[in-house]
């Protein structure tokens, strides 16, 4: 087994290379001398090669910094957690870092002990570091660049963004031109057309990130390299060539950036059309989602840069490729189980008391928590980490794209609202048990319903006919003509909540009249999602509103509901619904 002194020496010679710190971490963490833990010298070693490197650092920010923790998490109580913590971090670990980053030769353990140094010395002791240790710190990451050290090439680039961006704030114009040298440079030395990400880099933090730094020959030959290098991917003349979309578009994006700095709209169409070109030649070979996926791409990337008119040919042939989607869907089922005696004990527990006590229990019990929601989520992502850092998409049984969800850390409502759809799902065999078993013991009827909803301010009294015919037909199993009839009342009921409470049901018009607001507007408003608080809230847009849950309401109104919408599952949630509307009571003056 290494000792410390042993793993520190094993990485600190010139003749070490091809590794990463994360691996000097790895051999700290494996040392199983629990006596070490209180060593102060493992704690500043443990620390210095457990933190990550972070990218887009403002250095002019004194509260940013380079090195952030690999882990962070949220605790039961809401608090957060990180490790390593730089709130753990002493003066002695401060001191050990200073000798350390003397003492060392190899430019890896160099640039990480320097780099601490310059983040966290104010922090930690109150006093700036010298602008030596920052110069120390960049002459490390352009040695590590130069003689190549690193074991993945991907990361010295941020460390050259890093090394770069420090020059120009000490205002280090030799030490800025060696950083902008050296990401060229490193790039060319690196690069291969198949592996994005190992080049576009000189572009993203010379010319994008850091406009103007660079002479005007410069910035013309990495835009000359990245021409050529989009060229080669896109050449269909090539007997060789195979398709590599990513890389395409990596380049294409830089490009069409590039031009619309330059406001060159006809460059960015050229640009666009090879794109297009190259997604059209191998549509035939992939599967349509993945054709689509591409010619979304590109649809948007027209419409940013105010192509419309291409934006829509391409619209057209994501409609027309579309029609193949259905045949490549595949169902995915799920079985649960539910005995009658299980079943039995849930529907006696909700249908207690009289009639408006049962309908007051079904209301309450089955509008799904969004604070609940939201720890299943977190739960689920630690589970099943890769769905939840992927944009997924949501298609209809065309293959129209109706929604994204994009990755957990920027999306959280979408996860919400698509983890609430399956809840219905799931919970719809719970609903209509305890909808039938309580019309069955003649616990609750259409006529109790009724009464039930005609206590609620909400509802119109011109209105209560439509409601009852809708009743009808929903205990006649016609669902179709049930929602159709409901829906809108459901609409009604809110908007009136709105009103009721002072806030504007209007909106201006094209034709210079007022349009009453729609549900998703009405659901929106502020006054609305106070009232009904974030359960009711999110539940109502869920079921009725939002592309990403189960949107009744637009697809009726819109005429896209297919005939097997209108089922049980869906007619006992808008019932529900309604029952939440008659929650709503006028308070009793006695």
């Amino acid at each position: 087994m290494n000792t410390l002194n042993e793993i520190l020496s094993k990485y600190d010679s010139l003749d070490h290379k091809n590794f990463d710190e994360s691996d000097v971490a790895s051999d700290l963490n494996q040392i199983k001398d629990s006596s070490l833990y209180s060593d102060i010298n493992f704690k500043a070693e443990s620390f210095a090669f457990n933190f990550s490197e972070s990218s887009n650092i403002d250095t002019r920010d004194s509260n940013s910094f380079f090195y952030a923790p690999t882990f962070v998490w949220k605790n039961n109580d809401g608090s957060v957690s990180e490790t390593p913590s730089a709130n753990e971090l002493t003066g002695d670990i401060i001191k050990i870092w200073e000798s350390r980053a003397i003492a060392c030769i190899n430019p890896i353990l160099k640039a990480r002990y320097s780099g601490l140094l310059w983040d966290f010395s104010k922090k930690v002791t109150g006093n700036r570091p010298s602008h030596e240790i920052c110069i120390q710190h960049i002459k490390a990451i352009l040695l590590i660049a130069e003689e190549k050290f690193c074991k993945y090439e991907y990361t010295v680039f941020n460390k050259l963004s890093r090394a770069l961006n420090l020059s120009l704030s000490l205002k280090h114009e030799e030490l800025a031109h060696l950083c902008k040298k050296s990401i060229i440079d490193f790039e060319r030395r690196v690069a291969t057309d198949e592996k994005p990400g190992l080049w576009g880099k000189a572009f993203d933090i010379l010319i994008y990130e850091n406009k103007g730094i660079l002479e005007e020959s410069e910035e013309k030959l990495i835009i000359q390299e990245l021409e050529d290098r989009f060229s080669r991917l896109t050449d269909l003349n090539s007997l060789d060539l195979k398709i590599n979309q990513p890389a395409i578009e990596f380049a294409a994006r830089r490009l069409v950036k590039y031009f619309r700095t330059k406001n060159n709209s006809i460059e960015i169409k050229r640009i666009l059309e090879k794109v297009l070109a190259s997604i059209e030649t191998f549509a035939n070979e992939v599967s349509p989602f993945l054709s689509i996926h591409w010619l979304e791409v590109v649809q948007k990337l027209y419409k940013t840069n105010g192509l419309n008119d291409e934006a829509d040919a391409v619209l057209s042939k994501i409609q027309t490729l579309s029609a193949r989607v259905p045949s490549e869907m595949k169902r995915i089922s799920h079985i649960m189980k539910i005995t009658n005696e299980d079943m039995h004990v849930f529907t006696s527990s909700i249908l207690k008391g009289e009639p408006e006590e049962i309908i007051n229990n079904i209301a309450n019990y089955f509008i799904p928590s969004k604070e609940g929601t939201k720890e299943k989520v977190i739960e689920l992502s630690h589970e099943y980490p890769f769905r939840y850092i992927i944009t997924q998409q949501l298609k209809d049984s065309k293959g129209r794209t109706v929604a994204t969800i994009k990755p957990l850390a920027d999306d959280l409502e979408g996860h919400l609202i698509s983890e609430i759809s399956r809840t219905l799902s799931y919970n719809s065999v719970f609903l209509n048990a305890s909808i039938v078993s309580g019309c069955n013991q003649k616990l609750i009827s259409k006529v109790s319903i009724e009464d039930f909803i005609k206590e609620s301010p909400l509802i119109n009294k011109d209105n209560y006919t439509i409601i009852e015919i809708a009743l009808e037909e929903y205990f006649k199993n016609n669902h179709l003509a049930f929602q159709h009839l409901l829906i809108p009342q459901i609409e009604s009921g809110l908007r009136n909540l709105l009103e009721t409470c002072g806030g504007v049901i209007w909106k201006q018009g094209r034709s210079s009249g007022y349009l009453l607001k729609n549900l998703d507007e009405i659901l929106r408003d502020e006054i609305i999602q106070t009232i009904l608080e974030d359960d009711l809230s999110l539940y109502f847009r869920t079921l009725f509103t939002d592309q990403r849950g189960w949107n009744l309401r637009n697809k009726i109104a819109h005429g896209i509901s297919h005939i097997s919408d209108f089922s049980i599952t869906t007619s006992d949630r808008v019932l529900h619904a309604l029952l939440c509307l008659g929650l709503f009571k006028l308070e009793k003056k006695y």
